[in-house]
């Protein structure tokens, strides 16, 4: 409590240990968290008079790191200013704080001191799974629990809240029952080329990717990894990769999720009637290379309603992922650059894709839609150290690296993210609005945004495969867009709420 005439500054500080591997509860984890409560001061030379502002901030303050102490019922005091406290365990989060402001009828050097209370709680929880949850008690000030209950989706999420002086403080007490899994199920083909004289490992890849789906979902159910060497024949490698996958085909049901990786070189080469077509290397003899026709077989020999997100770490990956998108059913495909594009490796021969989704997954970002555009944007900083420098191309030859350009393709009726289907699908679709073209530009806008997600803009020629153009945070106000309609004859544009 403030209470000295001559001192004004209080603290009660606990330093956080450095270096512990976060907490997990079941399939929650924390990955970061600070409790703080505190006070400022100023003083008047009147008791009827408060002061406008503090003039010390921070007089008294204690604070605590959440992921190193997940509960602490009786919590931090400052001095009977403000209160923080919280419990955070398997299907439980409690969290409450107050705070409150006044004189505190002691008499400091600069007058009668006034003390505004304050606290706050943030928390990062990563949710393996899906969860429904219910409010025990009235939620106050916490926006991410304003519903008596409701979905929490598999992902990162963050909570905040935060009260000072009179402003009535927060409050939280929520359970949490996870929701039934839908098994995730892991095919990947990954080229070595070392023996053939190239760094590139797409079998690294494999491993990489399959790494981070178990460590980051609950749903995770098993994997194929077929590991193909560049320097075997081309016949042989075709051989190897289809008694895998039929072996593969005998583990997947119905309403599965299969994540499909492909991860080595994708070259143009001459099709049929001279036209230019994608084919996958998978051995430096350059035979039996695997064709979007191919692929397309492959994925329609499983379940049609399993739910198949196609990973394709390739140059000219987007020609093969429109393709996949417009063949076969209830499927989405995250490829690596456009039709006409490049992708590269890193120094270790891993594709930059890959190595890409890979940390968005580890960020806990599960959303396909959110994924591409946040690698495109390079939000979560995978290749800053690359911009500049000449990188392996997943074709022939190398390139000054200038960053990524992914492209999303996904199948009309294919719903959810990497962690299963829609649980708690947006029933109020956005409305485009105002459509004008002009010049081979198209403008509409967006009204009846959510707000909370985000919202995306797809394109089709055929109303069967979409391709993502836009992808912008949700927040209730109206969206507007403008795109170039290239060269297709005609364009179809859809409206897409994507929950996060």
């Amino acid at each position: 409590m403030l209470t000295s005439k001559k001192r004004s500054l209080i603290y009660a500080l606990t330093f956080p240990i450095a270096g512990l591997p976060p907490l997990s509860f079941g399939a929650m984890t924390i990955v970061k968290g600070l409790a703080t409560a505190g006070a400022d001061s100023g003083a008047s030379s009147s008791m009827t008079q408060p002061p406008l502002a503090p003039s010390s901030i921070n007089s008294f303050y204690d604070f605590r790191d959440v992921a190193i102490q997940p509960s602490y019922p009786s919590g931090l005091q400052a001095g009977g200013w403000a209160t923080s406290n919280w419990q955070i365990g398997e299907g439980i989060i409690i969290a409450n704080g107050s705070s409150r402001q006044g004189f505190s009828g002691s008499f400091g050097q600069n007058g009668w001191i006034y003390a505004w209370g304050h606290a706050s709680f943030e928390l990062t929880i990563k949710f393996n799974r899906a969860y429904s949850y219910t409010v025990v008690s009235p939620t106050i000030n916490v926006p991410v629990f304003s519903e008596q209950s409701g979905i929490i989706r598999a992902g990162a999420r963050t909570i905040t809240a935060s009260t000072y002086g009179n402003s009535g403080g927060f409050g939280l007490n929520v359970r949490l029952t996870p929701l039934a899994l839908t098994p995730l199920r892991y095919f990947a083909v990954g080229v070595n080329w070392l023996n053939a004289g190239e760094r590139l490992r797409g079998d690294l890849d494999a491993t990489k990717l399959r790494n981070q789906l178990q460590a980051s979902l609950a749903s995770y159910s098993g994997s194929t990894i077929v590991p193909l060497d560049a320097a075997a024949s081309g016949q042989d490698n075709e051989n190897t990769l289809s008694q895998a996958f039929n072996a593969f085909l005998t583990t997947v049901d119905a309403g599965d999720t299969v994540v499909f990786l492909i991860s080595t070189h994708g070259n143009v080469v001459a099709g049929p009637f001279g036209l230019p077509k994608v084919e996958l290397a998978i051995s430096a003899d350059k035979t039996h290379s695997p064709t979007t026709h191919f692929l397309v077989e492959l994925l329609n020999a499983l379940p049609s309603t399993s739910r198949k997100i196609v990973v394709l770490d390739f140059c000219h990956a987007g020609a093969v992922g429109a393709g996949i998108a417009s063949s076969v059913p209830n499927t989405c495909v995250l490829a690596a650059s456009s039709a006409v594009g490049t992708t590269g490796a890193l120094p270790d021969g891993t594709g930059i894709f890959t190595d890409s989704i890979a940390r968005e997954l580890d960020k806990g970002v599960f959303s396909v839609n959110q994924i591409v555009d946040e690698i495109s944007n390079n939000v979560s900083g995978t290749y800053p150290e690359l911009i500049g420098q000449a990188v392996d191309l997943k074709d022939t030859g190398s390139a000054i690296f200038t960053g990524l350009q992914p492209e999303l393709y996904e199948r009309r009726e294919f719903d959810g993210d990497i962690s299963g289907p829609d649980v708690s699908p947006i029933t109020s679709a956005p409305q485009p609005f105002g459509l004008t073209i002009t010049e081979g530009q198209v403008q509409f806008g967006v009204s009846n945004v959510p707000a909370q997600g985000a919202v995306a803009i797809e394109s089709s020629e055929d109303m069967v495969g979409w391709l993502q153009l836009s992808f912008k945070p949700a927040a209730g106000a109206d969206l507007s867009f403008t795109y170039l309609m290239g060269h297709a004859s005609r364009l179809f544009f859809r409206v897409k709420a994507v929950p996060l």
